[in-house]
């Protein structure tokens, strides 16, 4: 997701970070647990990016889904 310059990151442990870049910065606007929290994600995107439909992020929800799973499976290889 790209939109005036944010950016969602999922990082491993399930943390998913809204960033923004200004510049050469990247800085972190807010945080949320993904794994924890998924049902709060509409409300999360919402706050931030009110002019976004429920249908586009929706899109995005699914796409988190299918990388939470994967981190998942990688992480149950490791262990």
């Amino acid at each position: 997701m790209q939109q005036q310059n944010l950016s969602l990151y999922l990082n491993g442990f399930g943390v998913l970070e809204l960033r923004q870049q200004t510049g050469q910065s990247n800085d972190l606007i807010d945080a949320v647990n993904y794994y924890y929290n998924r049902s709060k994600f509409p409300q999360f995107m919402g706050q931030h990016l009110p002019q976004v439909t429920l249908v586009k992020i929706n899109r995005w929800q699914n796409q988190l889904d299918q990388q939470v799973q994967l981190i998942q499976t990688l992480t149950k290889g490791i262990v």
